[in-house]
């Protein structure tokens, strides 16, 4: 059954994800919008919570997937014990419907990314910088002695995340892709120096927990006026059992890069911010990355705590992650395009500093080593 607008408040009821008296009522209202799948957002008239409705456009098996692995995820927070402090941190799931692959969680009209908070604001606020952190350590906990017993978590592929792949230009997944046909895609196969690095990266993956896998701002979003939190982390398409750090070097990548596109991208003036972004200094930026290193791992001490977190081995990795993190994002945003942007190139070269010099890096980014919180 494909949903439209006709036929959606049909489905919605018979289905039992919405009473029918608010269509008597005459409080429902819908805005349909098309990506990669077909979206539907429904307002409830004055109720603070709506319906998020998302349907696979086509029956690509790896659409599917991804579609599966999101329910899948809001599934085992909220259904389960296995994550049960994450409750409050994700939209309420209302359930997944396989035959018509639809997938239905809570939607909050009033809510609005981070990354437009505070390009719209024109701060970037510690206090939110830390909740995302608070975020990230209540959701990674060790989980490899739930795993083998729990069909939920088993359903992930535990895959390093596809930018690791570019370090092999043999692998079918790469060929499958066309990375010759992207301007980093080259770049990387020009430098053999980034293919091992990434290539090591890929070898080195590893981990028993459960990662969201694209953390980014505009993944975090701002509620306000939720009583359970008015924080949400959303869209958890790729999330997999990996290596936490990969969602700590997401963060830091989002802020780094925020920085990045804020600069003037005409070579002449690239020391320059654009126009309404002169608040976002670089010392703002690297202030920013300590606040959410540091609350991190106060929070991590508190929910589910890690010796080696702030290791030497640790903080290098999380560099070395966020490099490769930095390279996705480049890859992202030149795939349509034949040439590599200023912002693109700006943050390569970023990418190459942190490779050649990672120890220095580490401090920029992190802040000193520390043996006390």
């Amino acid at each position: 059954m494909r949903l439209t607008l006709n036929n959606l408040a049909y489905f919605l009821v018979d289905k039992g994800f919405l009473h029918p008296e608010y269509l008597v009522s005459g409080n429902y209202k819908v805005i349909q919008r098309q990506s990669r799948n077909s979206i539907f957002q429904v307002f409830l008239g004055n109720h603070p919570g709506g319906l998020f409705i998302k349907q696979l456009l086509s029956l690509d098996p790896q659409n599917a997937y991804l579609m599966q692995k999101d329910a899948t995820v809001h599934c085992l927070i909220q259904q389960t014990d296995i994550l049960p402090e994450m409750r409050t941190f994700i939209p309420h799931y209302y359930g997944y419907e396989p035959d018509n692959h639809v997938f239905v969680t809570e939607f909050f009209p009033s809510a609005i990314s981070l990354h437009e908070l505070i390009t719209q604001r024109k701060s970037v606020v510690p206090e939110e910088i830390a909740r995302m952190a608070i975020i990230l350590a209540n959701l990674h906990k060790d989980l490899s002695g739930q795993i083998e017993n729990n069909s939920g978590l088993r359903f992930f592929n535990r895959q390093p995340p596809w930018i690791m792949l570019f370090g092999d230009w043999d692998n079918p997944q790469v060929k499958n892709a066309g990375p010759s046909q992207i301007p980093i895609g080259q770049f990387i196969q020009q430098r053999p120096e980034i293919a091992q690095f990434l290539e090591d990266l890929r070898y080195a993956w590893s981990g028993n927990t459960l990662i969201h896998g694209d953390i980014k701002l505009i993944n975090f979003i701002h509620v306000p006026g939720n009583s359970a939190s008015e924080m949400k982390l959303i869209d958890w398409e790729i999330a997999d059992i990996g290596d936490p750090m990969w969602d700590v070097a997401g963060l830091l990548q989002s802020l780094l890069t925020l920085w990045i596109f804020s600069q003037n991208p005409n070579p002449m003036l690239q020391n320059q911010s654009q126009p309404g972004m002169e608040f976002l200094t670089w010392e703002s930026t690297l202030s920013a990355c300590h606040t959410f290193w540091l609350s991190y791992r106060k929070s991590r001490a508190y929910a589910h705590p890690d010796q080696a977190l702030d290791s030497a081995e640790n903080r290098q990795k999380v560099i070395h992650f966020t490099a490769a993190r930095m390279l996705q994002t480049a890859c992202e945003s030149t795939i349509a395009s034949n040439e590599i942007s200023p912002q693109s190139n700006r943050i390569v070269q970023m990418v190459m500093q942190m490779i050649t010099a990672p120890q220095a890096w580490t401090t920029q980014i992190l802040g000193a080593q520390s043996n006390e919180l």
